[in-house]
């Protein structure tokens, strides 16, 4: 299976390595922070080695998706699964295996992450189901 990963953003709502399969067969997304702080921490190898791991571990479930910022700056690279809310910082690109698998099966990878206020969960899985939303729309046909 080909690595899955999506942009978000006005300019970014396409698909970044290859085509996503019916998003109405995914459950589960890791949405991964781009934005500058993350981004120079490493956060684009991250994407790829995560990206890479889905499709080599085949994970059909599990979507890879590039985002701006989480709100998560100096703790870089972040990534937010949903729908659970679970929040991971300073993941390593040596880290996607692990965390694809475990993604997958809607638990977060233990050494990444992080116990998050449930303010900030919900405020986060809320923005995060928008842009699920939006991308499920964008998919179908029109």
């Amino acid at each position: 299976m080909a690595p899955m990963a999506y942009a978000l953003g006005r300019r970014y709502a396409r698909p970044m390595a290859a085509p996503l399969p019916n998003l109405d067969q995914i459950d589960r997304f890791a949405f991964i922070c781009e934005s500058s702080s993350c981004y120079y921490q490493g956060s684009p190898a991250v994407r790829e080695a995560l990206a890479k791991a889905t499709g080599d571990h085949a994970c059909p479930n599990l979507a890879i998706v590039r985002t701006g910022c989480l709100g998560l700056c100096g703790a870089g690279p972040a990534v937010v699964s949903y729908p659970a809310g679970d929040v991971h910082l300073r993941v390593e690109p040596t880290d996607a295996a692990e965390l694809a698998k475990q993604l997958a099966t809607g638990a977060p990878l233990a050494r990444r992450a992080v116990r998050a206020p449930q303010w900030y969960r919900e405020q986060v899985t809320q923005r995060l189901g928008y842009f699920v939303q939006l991308l499920k729309r964008r998919q179908q046909p029109a």
